[in-house]
């Protein structure tokens, strides 16, 4: 894995170390630079907060309750569409792919968070098993 040792207000830390807000915060920052060309400036893996993309990926497989608690983060801090699209497509879709267990948690969030709802309609549900792509059809509807 890509050292991720990062400066969080001010002190280095290795990414994991960092709260869940701090990483969902630099999260956003990152993919909120990261636009197609023409919208902003595409930002790359030497954005200085593409730390925090490395480390919900990371997290993904080795602590997916924890990345799934990223995620909640940053779906209840943003109401940017094109975040919002990217954590479904990204992190969400992942995540239900690798573990449709986390659906249950996932419709419990959803009740109270539009965000979430948004990003869950970017999410790629061709790889699921049917039932899980069943049950996130009826959470985001038509």
């Amino acid at each position: 894995m890509a050292d991720l040792a990062v400066r969080v207000e001010g002190n280095p830390v290795n990414g994991h170390e960092a709260s869940d807000v701090e990483i969902a915060d630099a999260w956003i920052d990152h993919t909120y630079r990261y636009r197609p060309a023409g919208e902003r400036s595409a930002a790359h893996d030497d954005d200085p907060a593409w730390w925090a993309i490395d480390v919900v990926m990371d997290l993904q497989s080795s602590d997916p309750m924890r990345a799934l608690e990223i995620a909640f983060a940053i779906a209840r801090k943003s109401t940017d569409e094109w975040v919002l699209e990217n954590l479904g497509a990204g992190p969400l879709e992942t995540l239900l792919r690798d573990d449709p267990t986390l659906l249950d948690a996932i419709q419990i969030e959803a009740a109270s968070s539009a965000g979430l709802l948004e990003a869950l309609r970017s999410v790629w549900s061709s790889s699921m098993p049917d039932e899980t792509r069943a049950a996130l059809h009826r959470l985001i509807g038509p």
